[in-house]
């Protein structure tokens, strides 16, 4: 989403979801978690060009952490 507008950025946002409710698989790699935060089911964390985790949606939803939080648990440990 790096050199989008604002509102192209909404417009992708809102596509992704849709693509979703439709049942669509999407992969998405990007740094900007918070793009998305809200459209995520299976979530591929990468150290070092490597796997470091793998988590879905509901596994997660279950400790309320968000994207972002999981991302720098696994990438920054335990605080």
């Amino acid at each position: 989403m790096v050199g989008l507008d604002p509102h192209a950025i909404k417009q992708l946002k809102i596509l992704f979801g849709e693509l979703k409710d439709q049942g669509c698989a999407l992969l998405i790699s990007t740094h900007m978690i918070d793009s998305v935060e809200n459209n995520w089911d299976v979530a591929h964390i990468m150290v070092e060009g490597k796997f470091a985790a793998t988590r879905t949606r509901p596994e997660e939803m279950s400790q309320e952490k968000s994207l972002e939080e999981l991302y720098f648990s696994i990438t920054e440990g335990p605080s």
